[in-house]
């Protein structure tokens, strides 16, 4: 009994350290696993934009401003195209209305910049009475499998590296409101992926090799040094659908841009809505309403949409809530938008496309804000 009496507080103590330490290997591991898991899809900021000045004169400011204007335009439609427009060319000129705030500050070179932000509700409203497609700022991450041959040798670019491609790469992500991501290239990668998959672009081993990353868009490309530039092919597999673009003698910032501009206009012609004076309205089913805060967040999540004009509840139906949204654009594009996060998982009903009811008439889905 002595025995146990000494011991016991000793044994406690001992105990209560293991326990801690267990509650933090299994915090470490839940961190990790949160830190590994990407989603396949990123918010993105569109109405900002940062241009550097020589100095801070009206005269520069207005340029500076006329340029952040410009590539907010691109980045809000996907697409240069619409620079050539005479409505926008027009709003150029009158840039310093939609400015909602602008400030100075200086990069980490002292090189002084304009940073300037734009009313969204003003650009938006000017998209619609232009009838110009509108991208809305839920945009897919994009996986890039890049094979680089340098002096005789190819390797596949990731992103343990530091690399002036992937550096060209991030600073068109700020241009068009892209997200790339870069695999890692450990064990796992190495095992799903060779250079020589990258270097012939084929597309399934790529398409398995991303799976790990949750992304559903891959930019793949075979780049090699010719003259004073690199010269190659970059293949975009999205939604089932091959493209592939030959590229010459171009700079690393240039393939940049030429990689970025395709992959915009690709996207965009899937998820850019038109914003419609008529619009119409869906109907959607969605079960796993067990809270006020589940029927909260469904109706925030889909307010976000750049396609969602106004959504509210129809009906409640047990842990189902039937809901009434007004959308720009149709139910195709709707299901693509929601598609993009995993929050909303479509019911697969037997005799129906996996997210549409029997009849026909309604999307179903599940509420999972966890995944």
């Amino acid at each position: 009994m002595v025995f146990n009496g000494c011991f016991a507080p000793l044994f406690n103590d001992r105990l209560q350290l293991f326990g801690k330490l267990i509650l933090a290997v299994l915090v470490w591991l839940l961190l990790l696993l949160a830190a590994t898991t990407v989603q396949a899809a990123n918010q993105v900021s569109l109405y900002n934009s940062v241009k550097p000045v020589s100095g801070q004169t009206a005269a520069e400011r207005e340029q500076a401003v006329r340029q952040s204007l410009a590539t907010v335009f691109v980045r809000i439609t996907g697409n240069r195209e619409v620079l050539t427009q005479p409505s926008v060319k027009e709003a150029l000129t009158r840039a310093n209305d939609y400015v909602s705030s602008y400030h100075y500050n200086r990069d980490a070179e002292n090189q002084t910049q304009l940073e300037v932000r734009f009313d969204s509700a003003s650009l938006n409203d000017f998209l619609r009475r232009q009838g110009i497609p509108l991208w809305g700022s839920t945009r897919p991450e994009t996986m890039v499998w890049f094979a680089l041959e340098e002096n005789g040798k190819r390797h596949i670019l990731d992103s343990r590296q530091s690399d002036v491609l992937e550096d060209a790469l991030r600073a068109q992500e700020s241009e068009r409101g892209l997200s790339f991501l870069f695999p890692v290239m450990d064990l796992e990668d190495a095992a799903n992926v060779q250079v020589a998959d990258v270097w012939g672009l084929f597309d399934e081993p790529l398409v398995k090799g991303s799976q790990r990353y949750g992304a559903a868009v891959i930019l793949a490309g075979r780049i090699y040094p010719q003259g004073k530039g690199y010269s190659g092919r970059l293949a975009l597999f999205l939604q089932g659908r091959r493209a592939y673009f030959d590229f010459s003698g171009l700079t690393f910032e240039q393939l940049a841009e030429l990689a970025a501009d395709r992959l915009a206009v690709s996207l965009s012609d899937i998820y850019a809505v038109v914003q419609q004076e008529q619009s119409d309205w869906v109907a959607l089913q969605v079960g796993g309403i067990e809270t006020v805060k589940d029927y909260a967040g469904v109706l925030e999540y889909l307010k976000k949409l750049a396609i969602v004009r106004e959504v509210g509840p129809s009906r409640a139906k047990g842990s189902s809530l039937v809901l009434q949204a007004r959308i720009d654009g149709d139910r195709s594009q709707l299901a693509a938008a929601i598609a993009l996060e995993h929050v909303l998982q479509p019911v697969k009903v037997e005799g129906a496309p996996a997210g549409v009811s029997p009849e026909g008439n309604m999307l179903e889905y599940i509420w999972r804000p966890g995944r």
